[in-house]
């Protein structure tokens, strides 16, 4: 009928499915008072999902932040990153058809204002053209591990040569997947050795079968949305700015807070807290191991 009595909302689902302690909280769209619930969790530790339609990174933050979602522009720092799909004109037919849908961009958020272009289709080879080296969340990856970004990036050129040799045996099925990756998690070496699977960290950026391959060299630089680096005096100051930040949390939190927390709670761009971090960890002022941030006794 046309009466709205009873009606469960999206919000109400949202806030609903939280006291279920969800690891993950994954929102088919949001659109309104439900993306506040979203951010929230995502606050306190829960990871979280969702789609938005927009044309651009831009247009999808100005949506986020205005009414019917409201997000404070200071919450945006709390998103890993943004993705723009698209339906594109491809450069070869596949499988008869001429149009597809494609990823065009993955950016990194670093703060409110200042987005990192990660990937980019290229349109003319339907491959993608990738910065991970500039990545800030392979950064904090590695300091949560106690690993260096090498090693996370060689992790996942092993990860993605197992996609492709699944692709190849057709492999599909959830049961068969899941089992595949049970199986690397358990002992990747030996995974790898069994399946006879060969890892190149640095492949040619060609298609496979006019997909879609991510590849990967430190001279590519993407055309990307413009990010204001700041002066180098500036950065210095952000770094110390940073620094004080971490101590003066830590030494609210009797020494010790959640890896997650501190990004969490911080006003301060993601990488400069990645770079507090690190310095404060050469330093010998704080150890990073089982997910907690741990104050050194001086």
């Amino acid at each position: 009928g046309t009466t709205k009595m009873g009606q469960i909302s999206l919000f109400d689902l949202v806030r609903t499915s939280l006291r279920y302690r969800p690891d993950y909280l994954i929102v088919g769209e949001v659109r309104g008072e439900e993306a506040f619930v979203l951010f929230q969790s995502i606050a306190t530790g829960h990871g979280g999902i969702s789609t938005i339609h927009a044309e651009s990174v831009e247009s999808a933050i100005k949506r986020l932040v205005s009414p019917p979602m409201n997000i404070p522009p200071s919450h945006i720092s709390l998103l890993d990153a943004l993705i723009l799909i698209e339906r594109v004109y491809l450069p070869k037919p596949f499988k008869g058809r001429a149009f597809g849908r494609r990823v065009r961009y993955i950016w990194e958020v670093a703060d409110y204002g200042r987005y990192i272009t990660i990937a980019e289709w290229d349109p003319l080879s339907d491959t993608f053209r990738t910065d991970f080296p500039a990545s800030i969340i392979l950064d904090r990856i590695a300091l949560r591990i106690g690993k260096s970004k090498e090693d996370v990036l060689e992790e996942l050129w092993r990860r993605k040569a197992v996609l492709e040799w699944m692709i190849r045996n057709n492999i599909t099925e959830l049961k068969d997947v899941a089992n595949i990756i049970y199986s690397y998690y358990t002992d990747p070496e030996k995974f790898l050795k069994e399946h006879e699977i060969e890892v190149v960290a640095a492949a040619p950026s060609v298609g496979f079968k006019g997909e879609v391959l991510a590849s990967w060299s430190p001279t590519q630089k993407p055309p990307s949305i413009p990010v204001k680096k700041p002066v180098e005096e500036t950065e210095v100051k952000g770094v110390e700015d940073a620094i004080n930040y971490v101590i003066e949390l830590l030494s609210m939190s009797d020494g010790s807070i959640p890896y997650w927390q501190i990004f969490a709670k911080a006003s301060i761009p993601k990488d400069l807290i990645v770079k507090a971090l690190l310095t404060l960890r050469s330093e010998g002022k704080i150890e990073i191991s089982e997910g907690l941030i741990k104050l050194k006794e001086s």
